[in-house]
């Protein structure tokens, strides 16, 4: 989620870059050039007019003098040149994930813009490698945050082993949050305990334990490093939502629209938030056509509102999708919006194949973003791949437990295991996807359906009475619609749960 900064072009790749002068590569050849004999001109009668050997020496210093004031004039021009180059285009040699807060120029700090302080290691001394490095792989899966400002881990380190105002580290760094954090063993568990600061009011914004078993430190700390980012990264959107829906009408920017828009999805997936989100990123694009942020919300909530028929104009929606994806992909083609939005595009139309191929391609780049694992276990149940589309659901789950799409991750390992036949564990899997998002479509019809295969038939009956008394357009032709494919098992799976619904009163 963006700042929205286009970087512009790549200096090295251009052509027409002013340069200096023009240099001769080593080991290419120089043509040889005829001697010309020198012209007679006042020069050579100036030099022929020194005939003593001190008047020689003066002039040889004269010209010495002055060609080192006219190299002195060169290099500095390339110096100044330079610096220029590193105002507009940024060092070659900063790490693109993040930067020091303290080169931005002043103004209005990032809305999601952090410094993660050196953990503190409260445990043994032969511990202390596991919170330094912690400290740099958060740095980096915070950095992978579209539009983010984290602060170098170099330059954080300088306040390692200091105690620290966060309010004064926020203002010494240019940025918004202070996330800090201790480690601690108890016995055979290594206990984290990390923070975010406001560095603006110094009020504590969140605050978790996470416990490791100390043996697999080494062998799960990516797997940390992970959750502990997504969960950072996911309260920072909430507390920037919420600054952002206090400010006064002439203070808003595009950004906190954006920001206010995202606010809305992690209260939770209903209609009513899909609707506030997509108008509010509408209201960011139409301020600003280059907020990548603002776009990724067009898409998001555009792709979402398809996928789960809570849109009425579908034709509309698919047009507007389309148009997020093509602003996005001119924006920034590798950002995270941007791939994700075709990964939308192919869940929308049933390209299932490309969808995964896009999903493979962001879980590669964003590991600590569960959206990859998400399109992959949607992607994999409906091409029939439903031993594969669960793992993909329960990935999803350890990385981002409280995200809203948890109630989709269930839903789909449910629905795994209904195709799967395995109607107790479906069941299990549907009660949490129905607690985890209350209003999704689809987890009381696989909850009800389940429980008629598992021989519970009158309390699958009272499980979709319930349903269709809040949902009375749900019909035969409304689940096939949201269930989608082609695939052969999936069909024969859909239609036995199509099957145990009409015997409970599914019209």
């Amino acid at each position: 989620m963006s700042e929205d900064v286009n970087p512009g072009p790549n200096p090295g790749t251009t052509s027409d870059q002013a340069g200096p002068a023009t240099a001769v590569e080593p080991g290419m050849a120089v043509a040889d050039e005829p001697v010309v004999p020198t012209p007679y001109s006042w020069h050579s009668r100036v030099w022929t007019g020194l005939h003593s050997r001190w008047a020689r020496l003066l002039g040889i210093a004269a010209v010495g003098l002055g060609t080192f004031a006219a190299v002195g004039h060169f290099v500095g021009g390339l110096i100044g040149w330079w610096h220029a180059y590193e105002i507009t285009f940024g060092s070659p040699h900063s790490p693109s994930s993040s930067e020091s807060a303290k080169s931005k120029p002043a103004g209005k700090t990032p809305a999601v813009s952090m410094v993660v302080l050196p953990f503190a290691n409260e445990g043994e001394p032969t511990d202390a490698w596991f919170t330094d490095a912690l400290t740099g792989d958060l740095t980096t899966e915070l950095g992978r945050i579209t539009g983010s400002l984290v602060v170098a881990r170099e330059t954080a380190n300088t306040y390692k082993g200091k105690v620290t105002d966060p309010r004064q580290v926020a203002r010494e760094m240019g940025v918004r949050y202070v996330v800090s954090g201790t480690a601690r063993r108890a016995g055979e568990r290594v206990r984290l305990g990390l923070s975010i600061v406001d560095g603006e009011t110094g009020n504590q914004r969140w605050a978790q334990n996470f416990d490791v078993d100390r043996t697999e430190l080494s062998r799960s700390f990516d797997d940390i490093a992970q959750q502990i980012a997504r969960a950072l990264w996911m309260e920072i959107y909430r507390s920037a939502g919420e600054r952002a829906s206090k400010l006064k009408p002439h203070e808003v920017e595009a950004d906190d629209l954006a920001m206010q828009a995202w606010g809305f999805w992690f209260r939770g997936i209903t209609p009513e938030n899909v609707a506030a989100a997509l108008e509010l990123s509408e209201q960011a694009v139409a301020k600003n056509p280059s907020s990548i942020r603002g776009w990724g919300g067009v898409s998001v909530m555009s792709g979402v509102g398809l996928t789960l028929g809570f849109t009425t104009d579908r034709a509309a929606a698919r047009r507007r999708l389309q148009e997020a994806s093509t602003r996005l992909q001119e924006l920034d083609a590798n950002d995270f919006f941007a791939i994700n939005s075709k990964a939308q595009i192919a869940n929308v139309d049933r390209d299932f194949q490309t969808m995964l191929l896009v999903a493979d391609s962001l879980v590669e780049r964003f590991p600590s973003e569960p959206s990859g694992y998400n399109s992959r276990a949607s992607a994999l149940l409906a091409l029939g791949r439903f031993e594969d589309s669960i793992v993909a659901a329960e990935r999803a789950l350890r990385i981002s437990k409280l995200d809203p799409r948890a109630g989709f991750w269930h839903f789909f390992i449910a629905a795994n295991h209904f195709m799967l036949e395995r109607y107790t564990d479906a069941a299990d899997n549907a009660r949490r996807a129905i607690v985890a998002s209350p209003r999704l479509p689809l987890g009381e019809a696989v909850l009800a359906a389940s429980l008629v295969r598992g021989g519970q038939k009158e309390e699958g009956r009272t499980v979709l009475q319930n349903h269709l008394s809040r949902n009375p357009e749900v019909d035969q032709a409304k689940l096939r619609s949201l269930m989608r494919s082609t695939e052969p098992r999936f069909v024969a799976g859909r239609g036995r749960m199509i099957e145990s619904l009409r015997e409970i009163g599914l019209p």
